[in-house]
């Protein structure tokens, strides 16, 4: 992580923590088969959950490799969790990459009251 914890800094960043997405899924090959990916957590300013009592463990079911639209899908309920617990309602949700459009379906679920910014334009 060196190089990218480098970049970070630079860009006014600070890691504050790294969180475990348990896809409670085996991933594919053999020999400790992969079923999780790291989030990292990095801010510019003083950030708290809104839930005080969170892990850092997410155990969150990955999506059936039958059912994906995208190769790097995240479950919507995974997103949901973290723009939950990392935003205010109100606020905008930028995906950059917004390849199978999860994110954009965790910010416009009903109880979210976010919009999510795709380039050039906005859901709400």
């Amino acid at each position: 992580m060196g190089e990218f914890q480098t970049q970070l800094t630079r860009a006014g960043f600070k890691i504050k923590n790294v969180l475990v997405w348990h896809k409670n899924w085996l991933g594919m090959g053999n020999n400790f088969r992969p079923n999780y990916e790291l989030i990292i957590l990095a801010i510019k300013s003083t950030f708290v959950t809104k839930s005080r009592n969170l892990s850092n463990v997410l155990t969150v079911r990955r999506l059936s490799p039958k059912k994906l639209t995208h190769i790097a899908e995240k479950p919507v309920a995974l997103l949901e969790i973290l723009i939950r617990e990392s935003t205010n309602v109100g606020d905008i949700v930028l995906d950059s990459f917004s390849g199978s459009g999860a994110t954009c379906a965790a910010v416009t679920c009903p109880h979210s009251s976010r919009t999510a910014s795709y380039d050039t334009f906005c859901v709400r």
